[in-house]
């Protein structure tokens, strides 16, 4: 049985080894569900509601399910049906918290008690144990995190450890003691640990407790299917005090799998809901009651052909309905309606391609750009940053100066946004309010609801290479929604809003800078220099000296100790450095020799002055295309990391290629290769600059750096000429 915090803390103290008040049997559990989140672990469901609420749902068995000892489910349905909503609902808040909120604790687990709707009916299960309950909702159009085995894992992790903090010393007691004993911080688990934490997290949770898991969007896991079903029958067998509900798409693999079990098939329950739905946004609007005024028996019989042409799907209704009652502004007769609907395919991919096809083509350009902004986004936009984006200037956002909007301008704003999105996008894109809608919680500030796509099968249609043809076609060539995105998150800066943590929204303007195209470069480095004077106040630099010391969110690719190649003193060489990490390669090659920052003496330390080259190569995946601005602006791949060390910039780069072992088991075949391919052409770049020079101590070399140096010979051949970098080749020819 596990000890409580107080007492593992006094076990602690009276060892002697928590010097420091911070690090104590709280701040290290702190530190663990910090490493757990830091790569997508804390993760909500996702903000994209699948359509609109029904009024009233369907339980079916599920009801009984959730008393009763059986320990699968799984809830099938047509996309578009309304499974996620279902799932949410299920996970969704009865007393206007969030879900996972504290609302009465017991001795033991921090359970989450009468928080989430399922409960009072987990918990006649669950008596007279304790009830777990964790959530994850795959998405395969969001971030890797949220499509990969990596990010259920961090997020049940997440979710069970923050309710039952008690048990993280049983779930990996080699961590716990690293941890404990040293004050080691916690690096990147990789699956198979994560693997085997969550399953001693439920053998250690079943001697007092019950647990409940639900796992939305099976059919978007990013891998094996197989793999999936097989590991969450494997968690249903390790105990019988684990049940699992499971939502997916009615194909094959999960059919033959999860199909002979409990089961509710949504587009068979929802027929009555679905006429509500229709009915209650007919009645809302006011030419459809002058309509069925004149003719009632239409009307109603007009209601019934939508219902039973949808065949339970909800999101076919949505934009049916929506398309008609467009029709009713226009003033269209009864016959116009029976044939519009008609005409409607019954199918959603062809319905998208039909509603894309005719939209007005004088907003066609103006519909592509949103649909790319939308998509360049790491994160939804909020409608007043896409009001931003839409409306705003390089020069404007330049001159903007700092300091809030008034509300009056920010409705103005938004509403004028919102009215676009309607006239332009014909519902493809909307104003989403998150789980608000399902939860019943307070309206969020009207500048912080976010634009999404209506569905995520509607993104995946968009993306589809028919579509983007037809998109593209349409669009001016010089578009470019990465300069709108450094734009609107300049200005989202400089205007304090209250929704954006002010350290990410520098680091997104940064990823956004990165991606620009050539002919928005001058401008792109115009943005970032203004960037450059917000960062370097004092309170935003320390926000990012922090976040930087805590986590790698945005850079996972690299180490999650960042924070030592960037001083706690905000400096223009600190904010180049900066530049580097998220490959902002033409502000590097522009303002890295006009600072004069581009200097060949050895460093006392290399990690108060490390060279510029040292920060590019710090990384599992460079950047080749980095590299190679920095070689052409003079740095030397042969100087010294510091003058105590005789380890060079290129010996460097031959040892850490070694990380490729890190990661060999955590990529698909094909994406291993491609970091590889990077690894290979940085160390051939820098082999041509000098690298061929150097005697490299045989110890450093690993079987992947030898047979890619191998392999760069090879492919080079004997060289006459040494390479000093470009600008000492270039004077060497003008000498001759």
């Amino acid at each position: 049985m596990s000890k409580s915090l107080d007492q593992q803390d006094e076990c602690l103290r009276r060892m002697g080894v928590v010097h420091d008040q911070t690090l104590n049997v709280g701040g290290i559990a702190a530190s663990i569900l910090g490493r757990l989140v830091s790569k997508g672990g804390k993760h909500e469901p996702n903000e994209e509601v699948e359509e609109q609420e029904p009024r009233r749902v369907k339980w079916s068995d599920l009801r009984e399910w959730l008393e009763s000892d059986q320990q699968l489910y799984w809830i099938t349905g047509k996309a578009g049906s309304g499974k996620s909503t279902l799932m949410k609902f299920l996970c969704s808040s009865t007393a206007n918290v969030p879900p996972l909120v504290v609302v009465e604790e017991e001795e033991g687990c921090g359970a989450p008690m009468e928080s989430y709707r399922c409960h009072p009916y987990l918990k006649k299960w669950a008596s007279p144990s304790l009830l777990v309950v964790a959530s994850f909702y795959f998405w395969n159009s969001g971030k890797e995190m949220q499509m990969t085995q990596e990010g259920l894992l961090r997020t049940l992790l997440y979710q069970i450890t923050s309710q039952c903090p008690e048990i993280i010393a049983e779930i990996d007691p080699g961590y716990w003691e690293s941890l404990c004993l040293f004050g080691l911080q916690v690096t990147n688990w990789r699956v198979q640990v994560l693997h085997k934490m969550l399953f001693q997290a439920v053998d250690a949770l079943s001697k007092t407790s019950k647990i409940c898991l639900f796992v939305d969007g099976l059919d978007e896991f990013a891998n094996n299917h197989e793999d999936l079903i097989f590991m969450v029958k494997e968690l249903i067998q390790s105990s019988r005090q684990i049940k699992v509900c499971v939502a997916s798409r009615p194909w094959n693999v999960f059919q033959d799998a999860l199909g002979q079990g409990p089961s509710l098939r949504l587009e068979d329950l929802t027929f009555n809901d679905i006429k509500v739905f229709v009915e209650s946004k007919f009645h809302a609007d006011p030419e459809f009651e002058k309509l069925k005024w004149r003719y009632p028996s239409f009307t109603n019989q007009l209601i019934e052909n939508i219902v039973a042409k949808a065949s339970g799907v909800f999101l076919w209704v949505d934009l049916v309905v929506t398309s008609l009652l467009a029709g009713m502004t226009r003033g269209d007769r009864i016959q116009d309606f029976q044939r519009r609907l008609d005409e409607l395919p019954p199918d959603l991919e062809n319905l998208y391609e039909k509603i894309l096809y005719s939209l007005d083509q004088r907003y066609l350009e103006h519909a592509a750009q949103y649909f790319a902004l939308v998509e360049a986004a790491r994160d939804p936009l909020t409608i007043l940053q896409f009001a931003f984006a839409d409306e705003e200037s390089v020069e404007s956002a330049l001159k903007m100066a700092c300091g809030p909007l008034d509300e009056y301008g920010i409705r103005l704003r938004i509403e004028a946004m919102s009215r676009r999105l309607n006239s332009r996008c014909k519902g493809f894109l909307e104003i989403d309010k998150g789980m608000q809608v399902i939860q019943g919680i307070h309206e969020r500030h009207p500048s912080e609801v976010t634009v999404q796509y209506l569905h995520r099968t509607l993104r995946d249609f968009i993306k589809s290479p028919k579509a983007q043809k037809y998109l593209r076609s349409s669009m001016d060539p010089r578009s470019d929604p990465f300069i709108q995105l450094c734009i609107t998150y300049l200005m989202s800066i400089k205007t304090r809003l209250a929704h954006l943590l002010l350290e990410r929204g520098i680091i997104r303007c940064l990823i956004a800078a990165a991606n620009v195209t050539q002919l928005n470069e001058a401008a792109m480095i115009l943005l970032v220099d203004e960037l450059k004077n917000e960062a370097k106040r004092p309170a935003s630099w320390q926000q990012l000296y922090k976040m930087f010391g805590r986590e790698s969110l945005y850079v996972q690719h690299r180490s999650p100790r960042l924070e030592q190649f960037i001083s706690s003193s905000p400096s223009d060489k600190d904010f180049l450095r900066l530049a580097i990490i998220f490959e902002v390669v033409p502000y590097v090659r522009a303002r890295a020799t006009q600072a004069g920052f581009i200097q060949n003496a050895v460093p006392e330390n290399p990690r108060r002055d490390p060279s510029l080259l040292l920060i590019a190569l710090y990384c599992v995946e460079p950047n080749p295309t980095m590299v190679e601005c920095l070689l052409d602006l003079g740095v030397e791949p042969n100087l010294k990391l510091s003058k105590s060390d005789s380890k060079t910039l290129w010996m460097f780069a031959l040892t850490q290629v070694s990380t490729l072992y890190k990661i060999q088991n955590d990529l698909t075949p094909e994406r291993y290769l491609e970091v590889e391919d990077k690894w290979k052409q940085t160390l051939k770049l820098m082999f041509l600059r000098g690298g061929h020079l150097a005697k490299v101590p045989d110890p450093l070399l690993t079987p992947i750096s030898r047979r890619l140096l191998k392999e760069i010979k090879d492919e080079v051949g004997p060289i006459d000429q040494p390479n000093m970098g470009l600008t000492a080749w270039l004077g060497s020819i003008k000498l001759k």
